[in-house]
């Protein structure tokens, strides 16, 4: 076979392995967030929007309303959205650049909806789960007092 067809050959399988990985990703990133089934309301208490690579950041809130009341997946996942506890949580959201303390903040996970709500205006944002290992050793390093 000629080289370029080689290269033709080598592209391709490569295009085909980044589809599947991407598919697996966002199964993944589907299944958890529908299975974590979490509707909450709370008043945002910070913003961290230090670390910036593709534009995720950290924003706490106090809980006003919850169908979860405790949830910390660290023991059993390597990426996880939130972690809730005593009335607090912690979620690692993108978009934030809007999200202000004292504005009020709806999580819905099931629908992949994270809305900000602040002086009359409601900015929605889709629900990632981000799978950068820097973020969490970030994470882990100034969050997660709680």
């Amino acid at each position: 076979m000629p080289k370029t067809k080689w290269w033709w050959v080598a592209i391709i399988l490569f295009l085909i392995f980044i589809i599947y990985d991407q598919i697996r990703i966002s199964n993944y990133n589907k299944k958890y967030l529908i299975n974590l089934n979490l509707v909450l309301t709370g008043i945002v208490e910070s913003v961290d929007l230090s670390y910036i690579p593709n534009g995720f950041g950290v924003v706490k809130v106090n809980v006003i309303k919850s169908n979860i009341n405790y949830y910390d997946p660290r023991n059993d996942h390597k990426y996880y959205y939130c972690l809730i506890k005593n009335s607090q949580a912690e979620f690692y959201q993108h978009a934030l650049y809007e999200c202000e303390i004292g504005d009020t903040i709806e999580v819905n996970t099931r629908e992949r909806i994270f809305i900000i709500r602040n002086d009359g205006k409601r900015i929605q944002e889709e629900i990632i789960l981000y799978d950068n290992d820097k973020f969490y050793d970030y994470v882990r390093q100034k969050h997660q007092k709680f």
